[in-house]
């Protein structure tokens, strides 16, 4: 069986892109170092046209 990809978005309160990564359904971490602390969204599609939007809430 295939691997599964998926693709994420980050995106700032006003919907700009600011970040956007392919990871295999192996990969379990996003790397955020240089992104200030605050509430983001983040946008994980598949196949099939799945497609999951939450909020993310970066800390030191």
């Amino acid at each position: 069986m295939d691997a599964m990809n998926v693709d994420v978005g980050l995106y700032d309160l006003s919907g700009r892109k600011l970040l956007d990564w392919s990871l295999s359904e192996r990969e379990r971490v996003l790397e955020l170092t240089g992104v200030p602390c605050g509430l983001y969204l983040i946008e994980v599609s598949g196949p099939g046209d799945i497609r999951q939007t939450a909020k993310l809430i970066v800390q030191d």
